[in-house]
């Protein structure tokens, strides 16, 4: 959620490209987050619970 957060504070949009990979840092690491391959088997999955698809914008229908 970092990542996203991340990516749409920056770019100030939600659609992210399948092939887009994010650098975070947590506790002082830099991580490489494949985003666009995580949000797109989000919304193919649906591995997420309602509340969590409506936070990254998903239609939980």
């Amino acid at each position: 959620m970092a990542a996203l957060t991340q990516y749409v504070h920056r770019e100030q949009r939600t659609v992210i490209p399948r092939q887009h990979s994010e650098r975070i840092t947590v506790d002082g690491h830099e991580h490489d987050v494949r985003l666009g391959v995580w949000v797109s088997n989000q919304m193919s999955r649906r591995e997420l619970n309602e509340q969590q698809l409506a936070e990254l914008g998903i239609d939980s229908a």
